[in-house]
């Protein structure tokens, strides 16, 4: 018996990479692409949202970017993407809509 195991587990072995130095936690690629996600659509909304009030508020546009970055990554990556964006898109909006309405 004990050599079925011995050949199983020699087996798993080729099957999965063992220290190959890559990282295969495929979670890390998508928090680089929710990332960059929340930063595309907090740009977008933030241009709209001057576009359509001239006269816009700095915290209107926050909040607007934020819940329009967090949509569109959990479109993009489903709940993954709703996890990762909370951390991700509050920022992201922040400084797109400093970007249009800056401090005076």
């Amino acid at each position: 018996m004990g050599d079925v195991f011995k050949d199983l587990e020699e087996a798993a072995g080729r099957l999965i990479p063992r220290n190959t130095g890559r990282n295969l936690n495929p979670l890390n690629g998508l928090k680089e692409k929710v990332k960059s996600e929340c930063e595309i659509k907090a740009d977008s909304i933030a241009s709209t949202y001057l576009s359509k009030h001239p006269n816009g508020d700095f915290d209107d546009c926050v909040d607007l970017a934020t819940a329009g970055a967090i949509a569109a990554a959990t479109a993009y990556a489903g709940p993954g993407g709703t996890a990762f964006s909370a951390s991700f898109a509050p920022p992201a909006a922040r400084m797109a809509c400093r970007r249009i309405f800056p401090e005076q």
